[in-house]
Parts: structure tokens; sequence; C-alpha cells
């Protein structure tokens, strides 16, 4: 996986968070990600080492190099042998620690980070690379797993449950953002759907859903933004008279904590995640949060209104509606998401439980 803006994504978010957090506990980190991703934003943190794995950029040599490297950049002639392994991704690359591990003696941890059709056991069945890769990740000491519904993939597909670790993913709690500058002038309430333009992440259907939003209550707006392959798809439905002027379609942010302080309501209507890190910052910077109920949503946003069932966009319109007329539904979602956010998936509380699995197998 990517370390840095480069490739920012969920996974790569909680690597760096938590590579941060055990760096200032107090332990060694090393991380190895692709040369081209790291950059500023990795170097920000608090100082883990950084070693840059070197692969060629071509999209069908990518991989094909990235892999063989990742192995020989960590058995190098007097290099430090970290005494675990840990992959924070379950992709192809999940198996080069597993053989690494043969040679150095090291112990070795994978995550796994999704469930279900989009999820990481889904995703590396579908090629002959992807299932060596899950073949050789299921002989790890230990595997992470974010939600009960992974657990229940794992076991299916042969990994034992004593070793199998649940740890949520983490969130750094700090003071709330002053609201972005150029929504702070923008009209409310204010609805924000950050993410991937994706279908996985349910973008078209929300805006068709936003359309009903937009009749019952006239004077909300829709915010869009992220990047994907559904970004003209996203700018044209935007454009389409029944919703035409509540849209704003925003682009690629990396202003989160501004976006979020500038919404009255975060939507995100997955049809698979990980464990939302919207969800998780939303919450944590006590905003209100509406999803779908599926796993890895479901575990962070437990108010009853924070979640109707999964793929229904009509029901998604009604919750919305019922937040945005009703400020105080709207107060009381963000704190109650807020208590738990704080009590469990804090990263301090994250790196805690991390360490204690790393000491488990020192």
């Amino acid at each position: 996986m990517g370390f840095g803006a480069s490739y920012a994504g969920g996974a790569e978010h909680q690597a760096g968070l938590l590579a941060g957090e055990l760096v200032k506990r107090g332990r060694r980190v090393i991380v190895y990600a692709p040369s081209p991703s790291v950059d500023a934003q990795a170097r920000r943190l608090r100082r883990p080492q950084i070693v840059p794995v070197p692969a060629l950029g071509f999209p069908r040599a990518r991989t094909v190099t990235y892999l063989p490297m990742l192995g020989l950049v960590q058995l190098a002639p007097g290099f430090e042998h970290p005494a675990i392994l840990h992959t924070h991704m379950a992709w192809l690359h999940c198996g080069v620690p597993e053989l690494v591990s043969r040679v150095t003696g090291a112990r070795t941890v994978v995550k796994f980070a999704c469930s279900g059709p989009d999820g990481d056991v889904a995703n590396l069945t579908r090629s002959r690379l992807g299932r060596t890769a899950l073949s050789m990740a299921l002989q790890a000491d230990r595997i992470v797993a974010l939600t009960p519904a992974i657990v229940e993939e794992l076991l299916g597909a042969g990994y034992r449950r004593e070793h199998i670790r649940v740890i949520p993913n983490g969130v750094e709690l700090s003071a709330r953002s002053a609201p972005a500058r150029d929504i702070a002038a923008m009209p409310q309430p204010r609805v924000l759907f950050l993410g991937r333009l994706t279908a996985q992440k349910g973008i078209l259907p929300l805006l068709d859903a936003w359309s009903r939003v937009h009749e019952a209550c006239r004077e909300a707006i829709l915010l869009v933004a992220g990047r994907g392959d559904l970004a003209e798809a996203v700018a044209a439905r935007a454009a389409q008279p029944d919703v035409l002027g509540s849209v704003h379609v925003l682009g690629h942010r990396t202003d989160t904590a501004a976006l979020i302080a500038a919404a009255d309501v975060v939507v995100l209507p997955s049809r698979s995640e990980g464990m939302s890190n919207v969800a998780l910052q939303s919450l944590g910077a006590r905003t209100a949060f509406i999803g779908f109920g599926i796993p890895g949503i479901a575990e962070v946003a437990r108010h009853e209104a924070a979640t109707v069932p999964a793929g229904d966009f009509s029901a998604l319109a009604d919750a919305l509606i019922a937040a945005l007329r009703n400020p105080a539904l709207r107060e009381e979602i963000a704190w109650r998401g807020h208590e738990d956010v704080v009590a469990e998936f804090a990263i301090e509380r994250v790196a805690a439980r991390y360490e204690e699995l790393y000491d488990e197998l020192a």
C-alpha cells in the first residue's frame, strides 16, 4: 500500500495514525512504502523511519516489480530486521512478509479491513496472484479484523479463531477545526458527502435520493467532496433540474476536518466499508453522521437515527429530512456518537491494543 498524499486512502490514513501514535509511545516503527508515495504527508508524522520501496510507475509493471522489491528491501544485508512484520492492508503484498519471516524469524500480523463483495477476502480470491497472497496471509501468526463480519469471512477461509484479534480503526481526537472558508458563506443546513466517487460509495443513488430531500428542505444543500471514476456522472447529475443549485461538487479536498466542521450532517451511503474513517472523524468532531447500517458503520454510528437499512435510499432520504428539520436530533446523534468514539476508537486506545498484540508475539 502507499503511504502519503499521493496514495491517500482509508488504509493509508490508518497506517499513518497508528505509526505516529506508536512512535509517540516509544515504539520503534519502520514503514515500508512505494517510493512515489513517501511525501510531505508521510513526513509530518511523529518520525517513524520510512523506507521507500522502488517500483516501476507503469500500471501493469508496478505490482510485478513492487512485490519482489518489498521482499528484497527487507532482506538487504546489514538492514535492520524488525521482530514483527505488520501488514496494514490485505492486498497482493500481504503474503510477502510471510516469506520474509521464514528467513528472518519475524512474527507476522496481517490486518483485514473490509468484508462483503468489495472486501479483502473477496478481492483477493478474484485472481490467481490474489489467491496465492491470501493463502500466504492466512499463515500469519495473527490476523487483525476490524469487525465481526470480517472474522466470519476469515473463519470461512480456514483461519484459526484463537489467532484473530478484533481491533477497530482509530481516530485522532483534537479541538474542532474552523469551518472551511469557502463553505462557511454557503446556505445552511449543509449535508456533506466525503469519499471516493465510486459505485461502492453510493454517490449516484444518493444524488437521486437528494431530489426528495431538496423538495422537502428547500434551504438545505449537499456538498460532494472527492474524486473517482464517477466524477463526470456526478457533475452531470448535479446539473439536473430537480437538484440544480442545491448540490455543490467540490472535487478532491484535503481539508477533511474543515469540511466536517462546516457540515451539519455527514452522509455516507456505502454498500460496504471496512470501518469508516468518515464516520469516525465526523462523530469524533461532534458532527451528526447518517449512513447505512452495514459492517464498518453500524459499529461506530450507534444512535438509532444514525443508520438505516443497507441499500434503502428512500429510508436514507427520510433520515436526512428528519435530521435537517430537527437540530436537536442532529445534536443528539453527534453527542452520542462522540461519546462512543472517545470511549472506544481514540487512536491512543487502539494503539494500546496493538501494543498488547505485539507484546503477545514478542
